[in-house]
């Protein structure tokens, strides 16, 4: 799931919204005319319309069976016993679910933060039922997460597809699967290379290259990327050792942060990737390694130097602090980037 663009509070669906969306040739071919006749047919229609559109993958992918939901939630509002009729009409093949699709959005961070500053775990599927109202509201202005990542337009309209379908626990498939990875991306910065914005391929070109980056600093491009609550998770459980919004402390642990960041085990017991269960895009620890290598003192910000730049010949010199960190990256780098199969 890629970082959402859209960044103010979202907006209830509504019909006009619904209207441009049935009137698309790929959705209209689905249902008869009667059916999409006007709103008070698609009232009516309403559980055979969202059956069709979340049956044909194309259309669910793009988030069409959600976008109906929630309009059909937040703008027909039904009452209890209409709700549960059409809970029994709705086919249960692609079924939202909280294990399969609505627990991963929550991060390990995310469920860190919300239970100790909050006492709500969002990872248990009791208090996520129970709290629904609140936590659609916040996900839904965007004022959680805390910090973000911001949740995209798709993936808030989950919510209540989730509900309308009967806040489902899990699949068969996914019934004895508990430890859930996340694929929420995190905040990926403006930065460019060659004139191009960066990603996995130049960035990759790059560093094979031993190119410098120069303009590429803490306070615009790295800090960014740690999500507040990746912050403060971070911060309780290493009793303050660690603060990844404070430039100092991330570079002098930048050596262990790579480490910790291109760890090969991101589920099994024993040391993990981090953020556990939740790691990052290839694009992102590339980012960061581009920066960690700069110097003994990486960049702070754009009017700062680097300090004691590192020797070249020290890439292959597994005892120093450059020849560590490239040997993380190498190895990472021939591993798959399990946000391309997400």
């Amino acid at each position: 799931m890629a970082t959402p663009k859209e960044e103010g509070p979202k907006s209830n669906e509504t019909w006009n919204d619904i209207k441009s969306m049935l009137d698309e040739p790929d959705v209209k071919k689905l249902f008869t005319t009667q059916q999409l006749s006007d709103q008070d047919a698609v009232k009516n229609n309403r559980v055979a319309i969202y059956n069709g559109l979340k049956n044909d993958d194309d259309l669910r992918k793009k988030g069409y069976s959600y976008k109906f939901a929630a309009w059909v939630l937040d703008e027909l509002k039904l009452n209890d016993e209409e709700l549960k009729s059409d809970q029994t009409k709705i086919d249960s093949n692609h079924g939202v679910t909280y294990l399969g699709d609505i627990k991963p959005m929550f991060t390990d961070c995310d469920q860190w933060n919300m239970k100790t500053k909050r006492g709500l775990d969002l990872h248990d599927y009791t208090a996520v039922v129970k709290n629904y109202g609140p936590i659609y509201g916040k996900v839904k202005n965007r004022s959680m997460p805390m910090g973000g990542p911001k949740w995209s337009d798709i993936q808030i309209n989950m919510l209540p597809a989730w509900k309308y379908e009967g806040y489902k626990d899990s699949s068969p498939q996914a019934k004895n699967n508990t430890d859930v990875m996340s694929y929420m991306e995190p905040y990926f910065p403006e930065y460019k290379i060659d004139g191009v914005q960066a990603n996995e391929n130049n960035l990759k070109e790059a560093l094979d290259q031993n190119k410098n980056f120069d303009g590429l600093t803490f306070d615009f491009h790295i800090k960014p990327m740690f999500a507040l609550g990746h912050r403060d998770k971070m911060f309780d459980v290493t009793s303050g050792h660690i603060d990844l919004h404070d430039f100092v402390s991330v570079n002098e642990e930048k050596v262990n942060i790579l480490f910790k960041l291109t760890l090969p085990n991101i589920m099994k017991s024993g040391k993990k990737r981090m953020p556990q269960r939740n790691p990052w895009p290839k694009k992102n620890i590339y980012l960061f390694y581009a920066w960690a290598k700069q110097g003994e003192t990486s960049k702070k910000g754009v009017t700062s130097t680097i300090k004691d730049e590192y020797n070249p010949n020290d890439l292959e010199n597994p005892k120093t602090d450059l020849g560590k960190m490239h040997s993380y990256y190498v190895y990472y780098r021939d591993l798959p980037d399990i946000h391309k199969d997400s």
